[in-house]
């Protein structure tokens, strides 16, 4: 039953293993061409954000300006009360 305990295990030719070609697992793929698409998209929505953002500060300027040319009644506290 147990013929080849008796061998062992042989050992391997450092200098073969060392030798021997890696085969490639998985095919390259474009990265660059995925990553300009990707720069591309982005690029977009910033700009589209920028825009949207400098329409709010715009909007709320004039908010703070309509607000500034109201009177606004001041309180007059007493410190002795």
């Amino acid at each position: 039953m147990a013929k080849n305990r008796s061998k062992g295990q042989k050992q391997k030719n450092v200098f073969q293993v060392a030798n021997k070609n890696s085969k490639p697992k998985n095919k390259t793929k474009p990265v660059a061409t995925s990553l300009k698409r990707i720069k591309v998209g982005n690029s977009d929505k910033v700009d589209n954000m920028n825009k949207i953002f400098t329409e709010v500060q715009r909007e709320v300027k004039s908010i703070s300006k309509c607000t500034a040319q109201e009177p606004t009644q001041q309180l007059q506290v007493n410190p002795y009360s």
